[in-house]
């Protein structure tokens, strides 16, 4: 049960990079807690077609760099177990994050939102790692 209310929480709160104003259904990125990476560590989940085709289990410095566009980074605080950072690539710009939420591991909730989703440049982006310093 804990597994299915997981991958909901996720679930409702991942849209689809590259729609801002539009309404979409939300992507199926089924992530169990047990592919949340350990504290202070980045995980990255290779999406195809709503599945997650492939992981990365990567340090977190420059991760956006290393990733395949459209991917999701997953970073476990350092300072908060509790949070979990989940950043979306863009589709289009490598090094460029689109949207970055943060959730509550234990209640497996949205907690805050630290980047809004929209596509995003170079010049108005910020680093997954970045995140966990904002709020």
């Amino acid at each position: 049960m804990k597994k299915i209310l997981w991958w909901c929480a996720l679930v409702a709160v991942v849209g689809i990079p590259g729609l801002e104003a539009q309404e979409g259904p939300p992507l199926d990125l089924p992530i169990t807690r047990d592919q949340v990476p350990s504290s202070g560590r980045c995980r990255a989940f290779i999406v195809d077609f709503g599945r997650i085709e492939e992981t990365l289990d990567l340090g977190c410095k420059n991760i956006e760099n290393s990733v395949p566009l459209g991917s999701y980074i997953m970073m476990r605080s350092k300072t908060n177990r509790e949070e979990v950072f989940l950043c979306r690539v863009s589709e289009s710009e490598r090094g460029v994050i689109d949207g970055i939420d943060v959730f509550s591991y234990s209640r497996l909730r949205l907690i805050r939102v630290v980047l809004p989703q929209t596509r995003r440049t170079k010049e108005n982006t910020m680093a997954c790692l970045d995140a966990e310093s904002q709020g």
